[in-house]
């Protein structure tokens, strides 16, 4: 509860500051004037007492001769010069019986004469010698003195011994009061008068300083009323001094510190809720990202308040860093257009990276400048670029790799330490975006790879049922043809023409065999061979095949060296380049060009084509006059099962099988197509220092005659026969069974006769192996071989561990087969 005076006290400081200072020069005043008034009234009473006892001593004087003359005339003038004074009310003489004898008032006085007792009283009093005390109250100053005379006056005729003085009588005056009184109120008005006008001047004095004073108060207060709603107003003239000074100037300093970190926390909170919404698009989104580039540099730009910058990644193949908001940047002020969206900004040989951005991406620092003129590496901006007067770099980084780049330009304002922090907090979560967009990628690239092992797992599949059946009619066309080519003359055209069918029984069962292997993805076996006479080899069959209208020109160049590679896959890839080519041109024809040479790959070449490595390699390359082939689809030509054939005309398998035997002898296919012109096919095949011959091919084979009883099993009569008539034809006893139970049932009747047993794998009621364990639970030292056109169940290995002594893909030539009996019956 405040006291009742503080109540009464004004609100404001300028009100409060003008009350105390009024108050304080009013008591002041009253004070002042109280003090003055009580010794002005002490001064009147003094001057009066003063003024009294001279007219009362001037009229006895001048009575003296007239009273003891008795002549009124003598004391006309005195009397009219005492009254003639305006103080002076009323004067009498009186004798000394004590008689009134003159008196003389103003018409508005009352004068009351002394009786004359009293006036003896005063005589005798006199006459010993006393003071006579005037009588001073507030109706009435009263002032007496005796009248007296020399001796000598009375008895001239002989002068005294010495003076004497006679009483004769006694003088009074009285004097006004109201005079004094109005005396005194004329001095105490003059003092009121002087005392208000010194107040007022106080009050007006008062009243400016106070609002001198109270100005900054009020200025201070007004600041912080607007501080207090977050307007935060300019900075407070500082007029004043002293300690409002020194609060005036730490109020701004408060005003531009709370301004720094009010800004500060904004950009703490843009910055904030940017990452969340930066996390949540990560987490939820699968945004390009171009578009999560795109709203990094927004909230970039907010957080500095930057007119100009991009944001980019680094291409992981090419090391480029990929701008993919450079438009974003300069928009209509840059001379210099990009063609595309994105630009990439190339390094150079030693992988640096050069301008004004280059700088923060060689040294992984974050750098900002606010002038960038001075700086060393602002002389990489080229002509015609957008003007930059001040910039601000952060390179994005993940787990020590650089991964990308946030760059700003011009703002409004000066870059600060606090900016950098700011966008390095926001490159972080870009890093992770950058890095979660490249997992995303390799995801797909995983995905991509297993839904391309599920087909080749589909395709190893299909091909195995294929290649059983397959190699079933190719060990009937290879078997009868070896017979037949036994029983016709050497120099025969029919023995030729057997022979061709021979070969290419041969090369269709390696085919099978090399399509197994692709869709097994098991590695080829390879050894040194010369390229050149598999390259004409294959232009022979190719030659026969294709029409009269596509010509053919080949430039092998003689001793070329050797590759290490598979006979059989060089072969398939002239097939299915140069069929390719046939189709490119189609009905009108054209020109097949095959040209073979070697090729010195040097360090500069390797460091442009990543695929290839410095040193030696064959190149083969095929040219067609095709169609060509369309700039958006070359990327995705040795993807498996993609085609542009119509339905019949291919599977979309033959590039992808290509592309994959190179890659396995770690070659380089390259593709350099024009739409309309045609296309050509640049195959490198590394080059080896190998001089170990070729076995030849054209040796006729050689077969080895023997004795022996032998049971031949197959569910396939064609094959069965066959197999009987090769085999007897060798010298041999042949019982041929075409069921397992059958054979079972044969060998258990005769156990002991028979030397060999030969059987199929896949067979109905009971397989290969199931008739060897019972065959050979009875004779465990029987040999016995195990032949199938495709089996995904058993292996060589696991045959052989199931004691079958020989394990046989189908087509077996007849050469193989009688050296495989002779190891085991000699």
């Amino acid at each position: 509860m405040k006291p009742f005076l503080l109540r009464l006290l004004p609100k404001t400081l300028l009100g409060q500051i003008l009350a105390g200072f009024t108050v304080v020069i009013l008591s002041y005043s009253l004070i002042i004037l109280s003090t003055h008034s009580f010794f002005e009234g002490r001064f009147f009473l003094t001057l009066q007492q003063e003024t009294g006892e001279q007219h009362v001593t001037f009229l006895s004087r001048f009575a003296a001769t007239g009273l003891y003359t008795e002549n009124p005339l003598h004391l006309r003038e005195p009397i009219k010069a005492i009254m003639d004074r305006p103080e002076v009310a009323a004067v009498a003489i009186y004798r000394q019986d004590g008689n009134l004898w003159i008196k003389e008032s103003k018409a508005d006085f009352t004068f009351a004469s002394q009786s004359p007792d009293a006036v003896l009283a005063f005589l005798a009093k006199s006459r010993r010698g006393q003071r006579l005390e005037p009588v001073i109250t507030s109706r009435i100053c009263d002032f007496i003195a005796p009248i007296t005379i020399t001796r000598f006056e009375e008895f001239a005729e002989s002068p005294p011994a010495a003076e004497e003085q006679v009483i004769i009588g006694l003088a009074e005056v009285q004097l006004s009061p109201a005079y004094r009184q109005a005396q005194v109120r004329r001095v105490q008005l003059f003092d009121l008068a002087v005392t208000s006008l010194s107040i007022l001047l106080s009050v007006i004095v008062g009243l400016w300083l106070s609002r001198r004073l109270s100005a900054p108060v009020r200025a201070l207060t007004a600041g912080a009323k607007q501080a207090a709603v977050g307007q935060f107003p300019e900075p407070i003239e500082n007029s004043a001094t002293g300690e409002l000074a020194d609060l005036t100037r730490a109020f701004n300093r408060m005003i531009v510190a709370r301004k720094e970190a009010e800004a500060n926390l904004y950009q703490e909170l843009m910055l904030n809720e940017g990452l969340a919404k930066l996390s949540r698009e990560l987490i939820s989104s699968t945004d390009s990202i171009e578009k999560i580039a795109h709203f990094v540099l927004i909230m970039a730009r907010q957080l500095t308040g930057s007119n100009h910058g991009f944001v980019s990644s680094i291409d992981q193949k090419t090391g480029g860093n990929v701008c993919h908001t450079l438009t974003e940047m300069i928009k209509d002020q840059c001379e210099i257009k990009p063609d595309r969206q994105e630009i990439t900004f190339s390094h150079d040989r030693q992988g640096k990276y050069q301008g004004l951005w280059g700088h923060v991406l060689n040294s992984r620092k974050s750098l900002y400048s606010n002038d960038p003129a001075a700086h060393p590496a602002s002389a990489g901006v080229p002509a015609g670029h957008v003007r930059i007067d001040k910039f601000l770099s952060v390179p994005v980084i993940f787990h020590g790799e650089l991964v990308g780049q946030i760059a700003l330009a011009n703002p409004g304002r000066d870059y600060t330490e606090h900016d950098v922090a700011n966008i390095e907090r926001l490159a972080d979560l870009y890093a992770l975006a950058v890095n979660r967009h490249r997992a995303l990628q390799e995801r797909e690239k995983l995905l991509a790879d297993l839904r391309q092992a599920q087909k080749m797992e589909a395709i190893g599949t299909l091909a195995g049922g294929i290649a059983h059946d397959f190699n079933n009619i190719l060990s009937a066309i290879l078997g009868f043809t070896e017979i037949s080519l036994m029983q016709v003359d050497k120099g025969s055209k029919l023995h030729h023409n057997l022979s061709m069918v021979q070969k290419a029984g041969d090369r269709a069962r390696d085919l099978v065999a090399q399509i197994l292997t692709f869709s097994r993805r098991s590695q080829a076996e390879r050894h040194p061979i010369l390229v050149a006479p598999i390259i004409k080899e294959a232009l022979k069959l190719l030659r026969a095949s294709l029409p009269s209208n596509i010509e053919i020109r080949q430039d092998i160049q003689p001793g070329s060296g050797k590759v290490l590679a598979d006979p059989v896959q060089i072969h398939q890839i002239m097939m299915n380049l140069c069929t390719n080519a046939f189709h490119a041109m189609g009905g009108k024809g054209g020109v097949l060009e095959i040209i073979l040479a070697e090729e010195e790959i040097d360090r500069k070449q390797a460091e442009l084509d990543r695929d290839l490595h410095p040193g030696p390699y064959q190149r083969l390359s095929i040219r067609d006059t095709g169609s060509g082939i369309r700039p958006e689809i070359v990327d995705r030509i040795f993807d498996p099962f993609f085609t542009t054939k119509e339905k019949g005309q291919g599977t979309g398998m033959g590039l992808s099988m290509v592309h994959g035997i190179i890659k396995e002898y770690n070659g380089a296919i390259k593709v350099r197509s024009d739409v309309g012109q045609g296309t050509v096919f640049d195959l490198y095949f590394p080059l080896i220092r190998d001089t170990v011959n070729q076995a030849d091919s054209s040796k006729p084979p050689l077969l080895v005659r023997g004795k022996g009883r032998i049971l031949l099993v197959d569910d396939e009569k064609d094959l069965a026969e066959m197999g009987r008539k090769r085999l007897e034809m060798l010298g041999y006893d042949i019982v041929s069974c075409t069921g397992s139970m059958e054979a079972l049932e044969i060998f258990k009747k005769e156990p002991d006769s028979f030397d060999l047993v030969v059987t199929d794998q896949t067979m109905p009621a009971m397989s290969g192996v199931e008739l060897a364990r019972e065959i050979m639970r009875i004779r465990p030292q029987l040999p016995v071989f195990l032949c199938t056109g495709y089996s995904s169940f058993i292996t060589e290995q696991d045959a052989k561990e199931l004691g079958i002594r020989e394990f046989f893909l189908k087509p077996v030539s007849t050469e193989e087969l009688s050296r495989a009996i002779q190891r085991h019956l000699c």
